[in-house]
């Protein structure tokens, strides 16, 4: 079934109302995303060149939140990568830890 790029921002929107109750910040997250791949940024999914991601910028935008390659965190509009949530989480420490030995 082959669909159209409006019915597919369509069926991406549904979905993505239900993940991220809050319209508003959804939609500026995404005006964001897309307002970088307009100014050339890599899309982050593969199948899309740059000059489509620049071209059909919004629906490069709904996908990538779709396929959790971007997230809404904190209630900020700014779009986050979702592997840097991951590492940002748990930093491990290289540094070696100040213990007292008893004399």
């Amino acid at each position: 079934m082959n669909l159209s790029d409006a019915e597919r921002k369509d069926l991406i929107l549904t979905h993505l109302s239900r993940e991220y109750p809050n319209h508003f910040l959804l939609t500026k997250a995404v005006a964001i995303r897309a307002r970088e791949l307009k100014s050339g940024s890599t899309p982050l999914l593969d199948g899309f060149t740059d000059d489509q991601a620049r071209n059909q910028s919004v629906l490069v935008a709904l996908e990538e939140f779709y396929e959790k390659k971007l997230i809404i965190q904190n209630d900020q509009p700014e779009p986050i990568i979702a592997e840097e949530k991951i590492t940002k989480k748990a930093k491990p420490t290289t540094e070696p830890l100040d213990v007292e030995t008893p004399a």
